[in-house]
């Protein structure tokens, strides 16, 4: 009987001793498979992303112009030119003189008599706010002489993009300074050159070498519109002298431009380019001159 225990004692140890081997070795099966499995399993790796590269300035020109001749041309352009007297009619209300301008529903104006930030205006930026009054958002300023603390001159304002300006002096004499102001001006990707003056009245002498000095620039621009207060009410010269000019507002169905009556603001322009019709003048008393305007089609 105590064989027989012990028997037994020896037979349970031997089994507990067994099962402990069993379990030992499945754990370490199971760490080895955990192991090789994260051995094999490579990170998951994400793409590269390519930088977004930035335009050149090439190609932002060429989407610029191709955006610009998707626009639609216009069949016609209203111009005008506008003496405004430097705003002192209207008491330097600026805004009343860009609402005539729009009222007119004008496309592009040259400006005579154009204080920038003079004293006797009020410092006020004069071309800024003509056209915001106006809805003209392109605009460029040519000086002619400093005067009360500002600067003094001509101007134009345009619906479409000034591509580029340039000032050229007239001969003056000892008299107040004259210029001739040029606008390169890109209309749905047509470049048209855009002139504005304001000539001397002081003397024929004077007159003449002004006409000489702007007479070759005219013509080799080639494709041009001249707008200004000529200050003559005889354009037999730019007939004359300057080979294929035509005139809008001469002759039997001229318009008077000045308070006395006379016609001495106008717009010239080249034939070949250019048909004008359809002048007329806003005598409102915003200014001693007139308002002039015609509505101009290519050739």
């Amino acid at each position: 009987m105590r064989f027989f225990k012990r028997f037994i004692s020896i037979f349970l140890l031997a089994s507990l001793l067994l099962l402990s081997c069993a379990c030992n070795t499945t754990d370490a099966d199971a760490t080895d498979e955990a192991t090789d499995s994260q051995q094999t399993e490579k990170p998951t790796e994400r793409p590269t992303e390519k930088p977004t590269e930035k335009p050149t300035e090439k190609e932002t020109e060429k989407e610029s112009e191709m955006n610009t001749d998707k626009q639609e041309m216009p069949s016609s352009l209203k111009i005008g030119t506008y003496n405004i007297a430097n705003g002192r009619n209207v008491n330097h209300n600026l805004k009343l003189l860009g609402g005539d301008i729009k009222d007119m529903q004008l496309d592009i104006v040259g400006l005579q008599e154009v204080d920038q930030f003079v004293n006797r205006s009020g410092k006020q930026d004069t071309m800024k706010i003509l056209s915001e009054a106006s809805g003209l958002e392109y605009y460029a300023f040519f000086k002619a002489i400093d005067h009360d603390g500002g600067e003094y001159g001509l101007g134009i304002l345009s619906r479409y993009p000034i591509v580029s300006s340039k000032t050229t002096k007239l001969y003056s004499g000892s008299e107040e300074q004259r210029v001739l102001g040029q606008a390169v001006i890109d209309v749905c990707g047509k470049h048209i050159n855009f002139f504005v003056t304001h000539m001397s009245y002081e003397s024929q002498t004077l007159w003449d070498k002004q006409f000489e000095e702007i007479a070759p620039i005219l013509e080799e621009s080639g494709d041009y519109i001249l707008t200004g207060d000529f200050n003559v009410t005889n354009f037999i010269p730019f007939y004359n002298d300057l080979e294929g000019a035509e005139i809008v507002n001469y002759g039997s169905d001229a318009h008077p431009t000045f308070e006395d009556g006379t016609t001495i603001d106008n717009i010239i322009y080249s034939e070949s380019f250019w048909s004008f019709g359809d002048p007329r003048t806003l005598p409102n008393g915003h200014s001693d001159h007139y308002l002039l305007f015609s509505t101009a089609e290519w050739k």
